[in-house]
């Protein structure tokens, strides 16, 4: 009968480079491996352990290079992650462009630029060989999925779609260092695809992954390119008011018609003349992104539109072109009392691809 494992000898397993344990995959009942390699601080659930290949990539005036963890199954699935640097820290010079809002801020827009490095990292050399092959019904792309929050970090959802690999695609970003997370099968909608993705965690001491939806519609918290309801724009729940917008204290007041109205309390709404279109970006059009860009303004008396707001935003590049948009805008501005007043407004521009 062999011996039992001493202390020492358990002390010496737990420092192996991928330490096994039944993960606990519901109907799947697979055991994996907690890959947590020596050198990094993100972790993940693997059927093995991973090879290790270094990579370097680039997008724009992102520059990263790192490594290359990656596990197949056996069955044709393959579980990929990418532990990239940023020497530059472009992130940080980024994330200082902040748009005017609560829930939109500059991370978002290196998040645009490391979701450029997934591409060149999955679909270039995926396309590149369709091409060469004279395949091109093989070609693939990254379809925009969603916004999230991952142990606090700004990150991202892509779906890669072609004819024989698909899968969630995750971006994440921690300061100057970068993730690529890819599980990738015959089938997108594959529980395993989906678990290995769920099981990544940029911090390797969390207990497990935890992923915020920003602006999150139960709890409120979180903000960016979600529902919008976290922001405290509005009367609590929506865009629209927010507190203190509304009309005076008392009906013996005076009234003071230098400060901004919501609609309901002027005499007559601002009425609009003109209202461009934003367009759509190549960005966007590249990465399928379609929904609602929400923003709150102002329509001054005096014919301006100020005080542009966003409630909600959408990724690579249409929110900018929307904020350009609304700042075109011509009215005729409000009345009160039969004076000119400025009155709030809320804005939506709707994206689809035709």
């Amino acid at each position: 009968m062999r011996a039992p494992l001493t202390r020492i000898a358990l002390a010496a397993a737990a420092a192996v480079l991928c330490a096994g344990a039944a993960f606990a995959q519901g109907e799947v009942g697979d055991t994996w491996l907690r890959s947590a390699p020596e050198g990094e601080v993100f972790a993940a659930w693997m059927p093995k352990q991973p090879s290790v290949s270094p990579v370097r990539a680039a997008a724009g005036e992102l520059k990263v290079e790192g490594r290359r963890y990656e596990a197949a199954d056996g069955e044709g699935r393959r579980y990929v992650v990418w532990s990239l640097k940023d020497p530059a820290n472009v992130g940080e010079r980024v994330a200082r462009a902040n748009y005017e809002s609560e829930v939109l801020r500059g991370e978002a827009l290196y998040i645009d630029l490391v979701a450029e490095v997934a591409w060149e990292l999955l679909v270039t050399p995926l396309n590149d060989k369709a091409k060469s092959n004279g395949r091109l019904s093989e070609m693939g792309q990254l379809d925009y999925a969603r916004e999230f929050r991952l142990e606090g970090k700004p990150a991202r959802e892509y779906t890669l779609l072609s004819k024989k690999v698909r899968g969630p695609v995750l971006v994440c970003a921690d300061g100057p260092r970068v993730y690529v997370v890819a599980a990738l099968g015959a089938d997108a909608t594959d529980a395993r695809l989906k678990q290995f993705a769920e099981s990544f965690t940029p911090n390797r001491d969390a207990p497990a992954p935890a992923r915020v939806p920003l602006g999150d519609p139960v709890t409120g918290t979180g903000g960016g390119m979600g529902p919008g309801r976290g922001s405290n724009v509005g009367g609590g729940q929506g865009a629209g008011s927010g507190v203190g917008f509304g009309g005076g204290g008392g009906g013996a007041a005076p009234v003071d018609y230098n400060r901004t109205f919501r609609m309901a309390d002027v005499t007559q709404k601002a009425v609009i003349t003109s209202k461009p279109e934003p367009g759509f970006t190549e960005q966007a059009r590249k990465f399928s992104v379609t929904g609602v860009v929400r923003l709150r303004a102002v329509l001054a008396k005096t014919g301006e539109v100020r005080n542009v707001f966003v409630v909600k935003g959408l990724p690579h590049g249409l929110t900018s072109t929307a904020v350009a948009a609304a700042s075109k805008i011509k009215f005729r501005p409000a009345q009160k009392d039969g004076q000119p007043v400025s009155q709030y407004i809320v804005l939506e521009y709707n994206y689809n691809i035709y």
